[in-house]
């Protein structure tokens, strides 16, 4: 298993791309978080992330700072495989 700590953006970041399981922990600040194929437009409706998430193949999750004057969001993440 993969630990690391992720700054997101107020811009779309793919998480996962359906082959691995992703645990998803909101750090600090607030995240958005949405399932897609593809990068989602910047106006695209999204979930909050409030609590830990774990994530199973072959969801695609896209994630990104809800915040647009802060830049304080961090997630952590650990992949499992």
């Amino acid at each position: 298993m993969i630990t690391q700590k992720m700054a997101l953006t107020s811009n779309w970041q793919q998480l996962t791309d359906g082959t691995k399981t992703v645990y998803l922990d909101p750090y600090s600040g607030s995240a958005g978080w949405c399932v897609s194929d593809t990068q989602p437009q910047p106006g695209a409706d999204f979930h909050i992330l409030k609590m830990p998430i774990t994530i199973s193949p072959p969801t695609k999750v896209w994630i990104k700072s809800t915040r647009e004057w802060k830049k304080d969001t961090v997630v952590t993440i650990s992949v499992t495989g």
